[in-house]
């Protein structure tokens, strides 16, 4: 079957139509993806889920621990968060930046300090940084990165955060999903 020119250009329009649009929507979708998210209400995601009381909490009981510790080891020194160290060193330099004991109060270093230990699987120090994200302390406020370690964080051991988020961390990243339209093509 041979198509006249007129069809020809009709299917090559459509595919260009398609292929312009998928590009947008993926563009639009990597956009919002980048942009952080607000924690307000519209989000889903209370602010109240981990409180100041709860930071308090875990700073004081991480510092009655019985475990040899030196004031050397809690005090604040070189910053390079992602140096050989125990976890238990990078959450006592962050509580020492947040609470402003042994330190000058700095919520960006407490921050940087938290996020190490949360990323090297320090539980509490993943409930912190929650915190922070949800409430912009030490860094600006983002719902997408406040959810990912709150489920972290409940996920590995903190039940009052785990039981307070429910099924919102199983369904957190399939909200962000954008689904791509389907079009066919009438002339097949």
């Amino acid at each position: 079957m041979i198509r006249s020119p007129a069809s020809n250009l009709t299917s090559i329009l459509r595919t260009l139509l398609h292929a312009v649009l998928c590009l947008m929507l993926l563009n639009l979708r990597q956009e919002a993806l980048a942009r952080p998210a607000s924690c307000g209400s519209e989000s889903g995601v209370p602010q109240n889920i981990v409180t100041w009381t709860d930071i308090e909490n875990a700073v004081a009981f991480r510092s009655n621990e019985k475990r040899p510790r030196t004031d050397s080891d809690a005090a604040p020194h070189e910053e390079q968060t992602d140096r050989p160290m125990p976890n238990d060193v990078r959450f006592d330099i962050g509580a020492a930046y947040l609470t402003g004991k042994r330190a000058a109060k700095d919520s960006t270093r407490a921050f940087a300090w938290f996020l190490s230990a949360a990323e090297h699987g320090d539980v509490e120090a993943a409930m912190i940084v929650a915190y922070l994200y949800a409430n912009g302390s030490g860094t600006s406020v983002n719902c997408r990165e406040a959810i990912k370690w709150l489920c972290q964080a409940g996920n590995s051991g903190i039940e009052e955060v785990k039981y307070a988020m429910g099924n919102r961390c199983s369904s957190a990243t399939e909200r962000n999903i954008v689904h791509l339209p389907v079009i066919e093509d009438s002339e097949k």
